[in-house]
């Protein structure tokens, strides 16, 4: 069953001991959430709002460790090809990564709130 929950406010919400498999949480507000022992292999959080968000025993796939951020990263996004990742994080910069390879394609330095939309 494919149910899509793009666009809804989840704050605070508390997620254990299941799995989001694909699921769509685009745009969603999920700050301040819990998520403890959930698979989210596959999930969309595009553009996902998640401020204060708990993260513990996380199961997914995974496939590269993107380093390269000195502070918090605080937006995500896909290309729409879904080939590239942005990466805006609190340093003031933006870095896109090769979701094939994980490397970094491009750092854009010198953005003040880059992680706001």
């Amino acid at each position: 069953m494919y149910v899509d929950l793009k666009s809804h406010d989840f704050k605070k919400i508390r997620i254990r001991d299941t799995s989001l498999i694909g699921g769509n949480f685009a745009k969603c507000n999920l700050s301040l959430s819990e998520f403890n022992n959930v698979n989210i292999n596959g999930i969309n959080i595009n553009r996902a709002i998640m401020i204060g968000c708990i993260w513990r025993d996380l199961k997914i796939n995974e496939l590269h460790t993107l380093d390269g951020h000195s502070d918090n990263v605080s937006t995500i996004c896909y290309s729409p090809d879904s080939t590239t990742l942005a990466f805006g994080s609190e340093d003031n910069s933006i870095r896109l990564w090769d979701v094939k390879t994980g490397e970094e394609k491009a750092k854009l330095d010198g953005h003040e709130f880059a992680s706001r939309r």
